[in-house]
């Protein structure tokens, strides 16, 4: 049961973050384009992952070592999302 309430989390999460961040992208470039909202639907998708990656290395691995691996798959999943929004914004930038 409670597995089922923190992917819906997740997704809520997901779904907020992806209309916050295309919001934001739209406001501070005056245009939405399909490269923008690829950026925001990575940026929500990535922000949604964090939760069921931190609930399942805790539960999987119990200790220090749960933590550890919490933590590396968090920053992770932050620092590959940031990388993939910068190739998508820059190729837009590119291409115009």
């Amino acid at each position: 049961m409670f597995v089922m309430v923190v992917l819906l989390v997740s997704v809520l999460v997901g779904v907020g973050v992806t209309l916050g961040a295309s919001f934001t992208v739209w406001y501070y470039t005056r245009r939405f384009g399909r490269n923008e909202r690829r950026a925001a639907i990575v940026i929500g998708v990535s922000f949604a992952l964090l939760f069921p990656a931190m609930y399942f290395a805790e539960n999987l691995l119990q200790g220090r070592r749960g933590e550890v691996v919490a933590t590396v798959s968090m920053i992770t999943i932050c620092v590959v999302g940031a990388w993939v929004v910068r190739r998508i914004l820059a190729a837009r930038g590119r291409s115009a």
